[in-house]
């Protein structure tokens, strides 16, 4: 079992998963400080704690179950906000798992 290395409360909104070029179509060509600023807390904070796993409560992330553990070779898809539709539709995803960890594949 692992340890808790670090916890935050960060603000967010839903177009910081858009691509760069629309999240700018959005605000007049302008990118939000929000998407830097993430950045630099990862780069100053999350990457030097070393973590292996990151655990993300969301309420922009709706699921039929009570968690999903990315834990799969890929998790790819199509996304559609639930409170914003109109503004996210049908974003398409395609991240990373990690097949080796021993929770593999579970959800609950």
């Amino acid at each position: 079992m692992g340890e808790i290395v670090g916890a935050a409360v960060v603000s967010h909104v839903p177009p910081i998963v858009m691509p760069e070029d629309v999240r700018r179509g959005l605000n007049n060509g302008e990118e939000s400080s929000l998407v830097p600023g993430l950045h630099r807390l990862r780069a100053e904070c999350l990457d030097r704690l070393g973590a292996d796993t990151f655990v993300v409560f969301d309420t922009h992330w709706f699921t039929l179950v009570e968690m999903v553990v990315t834990s799969h070779g890929r998790r790819t898809g199509n996304y559609t906000s639930d409170d914003l539709p109109g503004g996210m539709p049908a974003m398409p995803y395609d991240i990373p798992g990690d097949p080796e960890r021993p929770d593999s594949g579970w959800t609950a």
